[in-house]
This record gives C-alpha cells, structure tokens and sequence, in this order.
C-alpha cells in the first residue's frame, strides 16, 4: 500500500520494482510535501501493473486520523480539512474498511 507519498521519492525505474498487488491511495489537492495532487497523478500514471488507485477528494492531511480537540487548538493546519466540511472521520471508516479487506483478500486469500 502507497499512502499521498512524496512524489519526489518514487520515480518510474524504482516504481518498476514492484511485483506485488498493491493498493495506492492518494489526496486530489495534496498538501505539504506532496504539492497540489497532480504529482501524484504523475505517480499513478507510473505505477506498473493493474495497481488499485484510490483518489481522496480531500487533501493530504485528510489521511491523518481525526483529531482530537487538544491537537485541533495546537497544530491546526493539520486538523483542518480540503475542502472545508470533507468529514475525516467518515472517510477513516471507509479507508480503514477498504485497507483491511484489501489485505484480507491478499493475505489471506479472501473473507476469512
């Protein structure tokens, strides 16, 4: 699984190394470190094989887990969604679904 990495670090021939079904997830307005999720488009257009390609209508911080409202006051550029109103936490249910199955049905040859 490749999470909105920074594109900077995977290039076609290091791409080309992976044999493996994977899924690659990615933000569609990036973020720090990840530019402004074209990049990405980028990555995705290299990926080798038939890679399962996730894009979040959100942006990169949206793969962080919710935070709390401590965390929230303390570092909000973090906490705070692209576009306003996307809802972190519904996505995490729905991410955290999808990665379990896809490493059920690879690890475990199915719903087991």
């Amino acid at each position: 699984m490749i999470v909105d990495p920074a594109p900077i670090v995977l290039t076609r021939e290091n791409l080309a190394a992976i044999k493996l079904p994977f899924q690659f997830w990615r933000s569609q307005f990036g973020g720090p470190g990840v530019g402004d999720g074209s990049p990405m488009a980028r990555v995705a257009d290299s990926l080798p094989g038939k890679p399962e390609i996730n894009v979040v209508p959100a942006g990169h911080f949206a793969f962080l887990t919710p935070c709390s409202p401590e965390l929230a006051a303390a570092i909000p550029r973090i906490c705070t969604d692209v576009p306003a109103g996307f809802d972190r936490a519904a996505f995490h249910r729905e991410f955290n679904a999808a990665v379990v199955q896809f490493f059920r049905e690879q690890l475990a040859g199915g719903d087991r």
